[in-house]
């Protein structure tokens, strides 16, 4: 019989796994004021080495990680950039990706309404909106 991997990792795997993927974001984003507004010279290429069999063995973490963020990630439209118009972007922006990490409770739990209105509730807090429109049970 195969062996299976083990996907219930220790905390000290947790730990590292987690340390080597935020040391990742925060490399890509300190870097996106030098980066180009885009890169999509070598998409079509990325695709097609992309369409592969599922492997018959994983590879390790880093190595993945490594993969996504100096050969598939830089292989795409650079929306924090100055020059990018296309839209206000809500990438690029640490807290956000912190918040999408912590914030976003399991699906289908009850709190992903009440946080996703505590949202439009901040938002119009910032921004003037008529919030005492809002229903009072939130």
């Amino acid at each position: 019989m195969k062996k299976v991997t083990d996907l219930e990792l220790s905390a000290e795997a947790m730990l590292r796994m987690g340390r080597s993927a935020v040391e990742a974001v925060v490399n890509h984003i300190i870097n996106l004021p030098e980066a180009p507004r885009s890169s999509l010279e070598n998409s079509l290429k990325i695709v097609r080495s992309l369409r592969e069999p599922s492997p018959e063995k994983g590879m390790n973490f880093e190595s993945l990680l490594d993969f996504l963020m100096n050969k598939v990630i830089p292989v795409s439209i650079n929306t924090p950039h100055p020059a990018y118009l296309g839209y206000i972007p809500g990438g690029g922006l640490y807290p956000s990706a912190v918040a999408d990490f912590l914030g976003v409770p399991e699906p289908g739990s009850p709190l992903q309404p009440r946080l996703g209105w505590k949202r439009m509730f901040w938002n119009g807090l910032l921004n003037g909106w008529a919030i005492h429109n809002l229903p009072a049970a939130y």
